[in-house]
């Protein structure tokens, strides 16, 4: 599988940084939301995803761990990820912006 993932601002095909990129502006596909992280940490450690993250979330005052399979640059290639990740597990995703994710980070204790 490709890695669309967002490390550094992806290059034109002359080899440059596309000016205005912005990975503010990406997409990320989640695949769970967990009270507890030892649960989020069972389940991720049975996915075989190079750009697998658990993220510390709050919501509505509660603690929750996000396991999102990675950051793309474009709301297909994130359905793409989700797609194949639905094929291969039966499981469901949903693909959110960053930014949306960010404004729901929590860096706990």
């Amino acid at each position: 599988m490709e890695d669309p993932a967002l490390n550094e601002a992806p290059e034109s095909d002359s080899g440059q940084a596309m000016p205005g990129f912005k990975p503010e502006k990406a997409f990320v596909v989640q695949v769970g939301a967990y009270r507890e992280r030892a649960d989020a940490e069972q389940v991720a450690s049975r996915l075989d995803y190079e750009t697998l993250a658990i993220v510390p979330t709050e919501r509505e005052g509660e603690s929750w761990w996000v396991i999102v399979l990675g950051a793309f640059r474009t709301l297909e290639a994130a359905r793409s990820v989700g797609d194949e990740y639905e094929a291969d597990t039966g499981g469901s995703y949903w693909v959110r912006t960053a930014d949306d994710l960010q404004a729901v980070l929590a860096y706990p204790e």
